[in-house]
């Protein structure tokens, strides 16, 4: 429903809303077999309300009022009773779902961890926006509230890993990790933000612009004061305490920026422009949420065995007193992430109707949040071949067991993995940009641009677990990015065949899209990670000479892979992150259309669309991969059977674009 009333020549009132249901379901998630997945169900409302009022003709005022509503639910594909599989009390009581099963070299199936879940998010604003026009001065100024409040609630069937079939065949378990209770929240944080701005006219071919915000990016609250929060202070010093405030707040959030668009020959030609800006962002509440899933409200058990454990033996691990806990926690000195941006570029007019573009153009991140395992061992060499798996009671951890004053389980051990949450990492993005526009000259509109960009950072993912090889040096994790792209060539054009005649002849529209780019880095890793440092899939192998890759996506990707090697017990090996490049990618996207003039405002469209019109193959990374993981395991196994470094997937799954040749037939009637 949209709405635009015009009350007099000076005030406007708009109003909006949609209301949108969907339900789809993913057929295999987190699995690698057919079967389970989960069928998901959302609701979304938008509403929005703006009256806009004219003062004079030099000065408007706009008042927006906004309400977004999210409900979405997750519910597992696959409902077998664990009481059937034996299962029932395996991973603690009130196990009604299938837990995941994961096995090295072997599939990985069952229900999804934290399923079945659902979300509600309800966002309200209220924003104002005054704009002047004084002289050669375009001033705005403005201030906007931000109402979120963030319910939420997951199960957890918990998860059984295997190291290897054999493991599984016998039933004995490598590691086991549930969380034993009632996840729920409700959060709510707000943000209050006040601006001003000014685009001066120095000269007639001169335009600078000044602007300074500032954002007060509140604390999150909790309404049942659920948030439960760690604190560590020595071996034995560390403690679960309830809080109000999980973090300080971080109100240095001035941020300024200024620009200019000068008109180099003062003929309207060429056009320098630049421009610099630091931004402030507003933590998302994923930042706290883990803190309800802490005791007394919830507990996370996590335990990895020295040697592979019987099911039947687990049980005493998730019932009653814990031996061991894993709680999250959130560094009480997180800071807002800000990212600086920058850029100089010059645009030219070639002819009337085309003009290039060429650039550079700057990013700089910093306090970007991360994770990492606040009980990782400080010294790997300690650890020696004969305890090669820190349990409880492991001298080297740094805390050993909750302390005896803690609120909640005192002297209850802690896990070799600690998750905290913190803003310590950084990234730099720098790209050299150029474009070529060709405005409808002849039927013809054609567009290309060309990208040589380097994006570096520590960590990629954030709020997706811990990603470091080492916790206690972050730095050595710094690599080019996951999504770093070098080179990326995109062109499309709109084509207007010159079929001239009745309206059956004419209005035909061909529409090419042509996107080409190179690979993306990837880690190779070793599976034996979780021993070393308490975290799996995160460590890598030794390197003893220059990588080389074949280029074969039908073979093996790197042709030497015996210059891989599994590190010793205790020690990290010296490749580095993100070390190799994976395939490219390349698509062809092609419409037709035939526009057919019915009477003057109405048209009759039919189109025909092929998405990877060339039915191009392009490859995933180089396996054998893991969990998910966007990292290629590396294994003696996997080298002795040649399955190292091969590829086994397409770059996405068959049924998105880029995958295969998909064609769609519409027809359209617009009036």
């Amino acid at each position: 429903i949209d709405v635009q009333h015009n009350f007099s020549e000076k005030d406007r009132l708009h109003g909006y809303y949609v209301y949108q249901h969907d339900l789809r379901q993913e057929p295999t998630q987190g699995a690698t077999i057919p079967g389970f997945g989960d069928t998901r169900e959302g609701k979304r409302q938008v509403f929005t309300l703006g009256e806009s009022h004219v003062f004079s003709s030099a000065m408007v005022n706009e008042l927006n009022l906004g309400v977004n509503r999210i409900l979405i639910t997750f519910t597992p594909n696959n409902l077998t009773d664990p009481n059937t599989l034996g299962l029932a009390t395996t991973l603690g009581p009130n196990e009604t779902f299938m837990p995941t099963i994961a096995i090295t070299g072997g599939p990985t199936f069952g229900d999804e961890r934290t399923f079945p879940q659902g979300r509600g998010d309800t966002t309200g604003v209220i924003a104002d926006n005054l704009s002047y026009v004084m002289g050669r001065h375009s001033l705005k100024f403005g201030t906007e509230f931000r109402d979120f409040k963030n319910s939420n609630f997951n199960g957890d069937p918990g998860q059984l890993t295997f190291n290897s079939v054999a493991d599984f065949i016998a039933g004995t378990a490598d590691a086991s990790v549930r969380t034993i209770g009632n996840v729920a929240n409700r959060i709510t944080e707000n943000a209050l933000d006040f601006y001003g701005m000014d685009s001066f006219k120095v000269k007639p071919y001169l335009t600078v612009e000044l602007g300074l915000r500032y954002a007060w990016n509140m604390t999150p609250s909790e309404g049942a004061d659920r948030f439960v929060n760690f604190v560590p202070g020595g071996a034995f010093g560390s403690m679960l305490v309830p809080t109000t405030e999980p973090y300080g707040q971080n109100n240095k959030n001035f941020q300024p920026r200024v620009g200019f668009a000068w008109d180099v020959f003062h003929n309207g030609k060429t056009l320098l422009r630049s421009g610099y800006a630091y931004q402030v962002d507003q933590p998302i509440t994923g930042i706290v949420t883990g803190l309800t899933s802490n005791p007394p409200f919830a507990l996370p058990i996590s335990v990895t065995f020295a040697t592979p454990q019987p099911l039947a033996g687990l049980p005493a691990l998730f019932n009653g007193s814990p031996s061991s806990v894993a709680p999250i926690f959130v560094n009480p000195n997180f800071k807002n992430a800000d990212v600086q941006s920058w850029n100089l570029n010059i645009q030219q007019q070639i002819t009337k109707s085309s003009s290039a573009m060429i650039g550079y153009f700057g990013n700089k991140g910093t306090h970007l949040e991360d994770d990492i395992n606040a009980n990782q061992t400080q010294v790997f060499g300690q650890i020696k071949a004969g305890n090669v798996n820190p349990l409880i009671g492991n001298p080297n951890l740094p805390f050993q067991a909750l302390s005896p004053n803690s609120p909640f389980l005192p002297n209850v051990g802690l896990a070799s993995s600690i998750t905290e949450r913190q803003s310590g990492s950084n990234s730099n993005y720098n790209a050299l940009w150029a474009t070529f526009t060709q405005r409808t000259s002849r039927g013809l509109q054609f567009n290309a641009s060309y990208t040589y960009s380097h994006s570096i950072d520590e960590a990629s993912r954030n709020n997706e677990g811990i990603l470091f090889a080492d916790s206690t040096d972050i730095f050595a994790s710094r690599a080019s990015s996951d999504f770093d792209v070098r080179h990326r060539f995109v062109a499309n054009a709109v084509y207007d065949l010159p079929f001239k005649g009745n309206r059956f002849i004419s209005g035909w529209e061909l529409a090419p899209i042509i996107s080409v780019q190179t690979g993306n880095p990837y880690t190779i890793v070793v599976n034996t990670s979780s021993a070393i440092n308490g975290v799996s899939n995160t460590v890598t192998p030794n390197v003893s000479g220059p990588i080389h890759v074949s280029g074969n996506p039908l073979g093996q990707w790197i042709s030497n892979p015996s210059v891989f090697s599994i590190p010793a017990a205790g020690t990290l090996g010296n490749l580095g992150r993100n070390s190799v490049y994976g395939p490219g990618f390349s698509d062809v996207d092609l419409s037709l259309a035939k526009n057919t003039k019915i009477r003057e405002n109405m048209n009759l469209q039919f189109r025909v669309d092929a998405f990877d019109l060339l039915n191009h193959p392009n490859y995933g990374q180089p396996g054998p991969q893991s969990g998910g993981i966007l990292a290629s395991v590396f294994s003696n196994a996997a080298l002795a059977n040649n399955t190292f470094s091969t590829i086994s997937s397409t770059r996405f799954p068959t049924g998105d674009s880029g995958s295969s040749r998909q064609l769609q037939l519409a027809l359209k009637l617009q009036f």
